[in-house]
């Protein structure tokens, strides 16, 4: 009875299999994570400059596009001066907070550091 006849060997490969099924299973669900959760950001960036700009003067409303730091932080304040009880900057920080980290979980485990 050679090696390739033993029952482990069979066990095995198919165990092998499993654990390959398993590792894209979780690397598809941290993809998907990170996206969804980049997606909610995106639409409450959306929501925060709708609600700002029902608020503002028309010389002074934002645009939806040509995103960059300053102009985000800009929104915040602005938001927050116009929705003193608003929760969206909060949200969107939380959001975008567990994108970073679903993002920084799947480049690891895809194996991008090793």
């Amino acid at each position: 009875m050679g090696v390739a006849n033993m029952p482990w060997t069979r066990f095995s490969s198919r165990f092998t299999g499993v654990l390959m099924t398993g590792k894209s299973a979780l690397l598809l669900g941290l993809f998907g994570g990170w996206v969804s959760t980049l997606l909610a950001s995106v639409l409450m960036v959306y929501r925060m400059v709708e609600d700002v700009n029902l608020k503002v003067p028309e010389a002074q409303q934002f645009e939806y596009a040509d995103w960059y730091l300053g102009k985000m932080g800009k929104l915040k304040k602005q938001y927050h001066r116009s929705y003193p009880e608003g929760r969206l900057i909060l949200l969107f920080n939380i959001c975008t907070t567990v994108s970073v980290v679903f993002f920084l979980a799947f480049i690891w485990r895809a194996g991008f550091f090793r």
